[in-house]
């Protein structure tokens, strides 16, 4: 992918791919996913790529709904983070001492 518009399709795949992870709370995918956009977006900024103004205002909606998913996953990690919390607690009652 060599090509700055070729990223921005793989970019753009991969975002539906995350939307989709996301939805079946598959957090390993999300994590694989995200760290692929991550070096996605590393090698187009190492690259010296200067967008034109059709190509920015693509990029810049295509980051906005990143920036959701990443709300998104966010607060999904929070309510799993407080439902295990939650049930830990219920189920140390039930522990022997």
């Amino acid at each position: 992918m060599n090509h700055p518009k070729d990223s921005l399709k793989h970019f753009n795949y991969l975002s539906g791919q995350l939307h989709n992870a996301l939805h079946k709370k598959d957090y390993e995918v999300v994590f694989a996913i995200t760290t692929e956009q991550d070096k996605l977006i590393k090698n187009l900024s190492n690259s010296g790529f200067i967008p034109t103004e059709e190509v920015k205002s693509v990029w810049y909606s295509e980051l906005k709904f990143f920036q959701k998913l990443k709300q998104n996953l966010q607060s999904d990690l929070k309510k799993l983070n407080n439902n295990t919390r939650n049930n830990l607690r219920r189920l140390k009652g039930y522990s022997f001492k």
